[in-house]
C-alpha cells in the first residue's frame, strides 16, 4: 500500500513520482470495476487538460462515480 501522508518520505520522492505511484496503486484497486477505472483515467488526465476544462472533467467524473456507486444503477434499475 502507498501511504498518502508520510512526511518522512516526502523529500526522497518527487511529487510527480509520488503521484504516479498513487495512480498506479489506485489502478490496481479498480481492475474489477471498469466504471471506476474510467473515472480514475479521467482524473489522472487532468494535468494534460487545460485549466478551463477542469470543471467539465471533474463534473463528468462525478457523474460516473454517482452512476457506478448508486446501488440501483448498478442493478439496472431506474435512478432514485
Amino acid at each position: 500500500m502507498v501511504p498518502v501522508n508520510d512526511s518522512s518520505d516526502a523529500t526522497s520522492e518527487s511529487a510527480p513520482d509520488r503521484r504516479a505511484a498513487l495512480v498506479a496503486h489506485a489502478r490496481s484497486l479498480v481492475v474489477d470495476r471498469p466504471e471506476l477505472a474510467q473515472v480514475l483515467e479521467q482524473v489522472a488526465g487532468l494535468d494534460e487538460a487545460g485549466l478551463a476544462e477542469h470543471v467539465a472533467v471533474l463534473d463528468a467524473a462525478h457523474q460516473l462515480l454517482r452512476d457506478a456507486l448508486t446501488p440501483r444503477r448498478r442493478e439496472g434499475s431506474e435512478r432514485l
